[in-house]
């Protein structure tokens, strides 16, 4: 697993669950001492995304993933310049890909293969930090608390976005602001 540097005198969490128009207007600043890399966009988000944690199992069907999918992109905006990768373990790999074919897709195997994944690409934060000016996380699993430390150490904000009851309540303490998505079970029930 991937080890972080988290400091202990950061600032404590900003928390909000408004959006603003099509996506998120952040309501925390980038730390203006971030070296930044001169040809990375401004303004740009890395979204990374635990599929089978925002569908409530690996074993949901595409129906649920279709609407996985939607929420995300109702929660967040993702712009031409944003980065969206997306973990499933290696059976539901290709149909993310087929779904999603504009995101990149990395497999990860066994019960926390997806978050070790997404750990490891989140796990430079230097070289996130200058090509990136956010961090959304779409997984409410308590895994990725010393990723967000470490990112917003660095000064970038972390969102998360997860089901209501599937949220770390370290998780939620330690992002910036947090997203609640409707659980898929709510909608196949309705």
């Amino acid at each position: 697993m991937p080890q972080f540097t988290v400091h202990t005198n950061q600032e404590p969490p900003l928390h909000t669950d408004r959006g603003l128009a099509k996506g998120w207007i952040l309501g925390v600043a980038p730390s203006a001492s971030r070296q930044r890399a001169m040809y990375a966009p401004l303004g740009r988000t890395l979204v990374v995304v635990d599929i089978e944690n925002i569908m409530g199992g690996p074993l949901r069907g595409a129906d649920v993933m279709a609407d996985a999918y939607e929420q995300l992109l109702r929660s967040v905006l993702v712009r031409e310049n944003d980065h969206l990768i997306v973990a499933a373990n290696h059976r539901l790999a290709v149909d993310v890909k087929i779904a999603w074919p504009a995101c990149r897709v990395i497999a990860g195997g066994g019960p926390n293969g997806a978050d070790e994944a997404l750990l490891a690409e989140l796990s430079d934060v230097a070289w996130i930090s200058e090509r990136f000016d956010r961090v959304i996380i779409g997984s409410g699993d308590g895994i990725f608390v010393g990723a967000v430390h470490a990112l917003r150490s660095a000064g970038l904000p972390v969102g998360v976005i997860s089901r209501g009851g599937c949220l770390s309540g370290a998780l939620r303490r330690a992002a910036s602001f947090v997203r609640l998505i409707e659980d898929a079970d709510h909608k196949v029930a309705a």
